[in-house]
């Protein structure tokens, strides 16, 4: 049985089934172009999938879309489990491999929320993420 992090396929299928949002960007099928960069869903064996593409940079990536039950778990690998990565850098370790609608967002609120970079910053510098 192939497995995703914690998950195999057939509980990751079923988590995006029921998630209406990743639902919602299914039947919409959508491509979209802005700037010369393309953005679609597809579904490849059971696993719905969101392929961005910029042609300029030769960037191609597809990433996994992540029902709303295994959100937290990633944000938390790739901030907490090394070394309490910044914001950017989390962003960039969470897109590399996986999207959800707001992942920009989710992520700056998780990393400001960390109770390790609150407490390593000081006042007059600002946020450390």
């Amino acid at each position: 049985m192939e497995r995703h992090g914690g998950v195999d396929r057939e509980q990751l299928i079923k988590l995006q089934q029921e998630d209406p949002r990743i639902r919602k960007l299914v039947g919409a099928g959508r491509t979209s172009r802005r700037g010369g960069k393309f953005v679609s869903f597809e579904k490849a064996r059971g696993i719905v999938y969101r392929r961005y593409e910029d042609p300029g940079r030769n960037v191609s990536i597809k990433q996994v879309v992540l029902p709303k039950s295994l959100r937290e778990c990633v944000m938390s690998v790739a901030h907490d489990s090394l070394a309490n990565l910044r914001i950017r850098r989390t962003k960039v370790r969470v897109l590399s491999n996986f999207y959800w609608p707001e992942v920009d967002g989710e992520v700056t609120r998780y990393c400001r929320s960390c109770d390790v970079c609150l407490a390593e910053s000081t006042v007059g510098e600002g946020f450390p993420c």
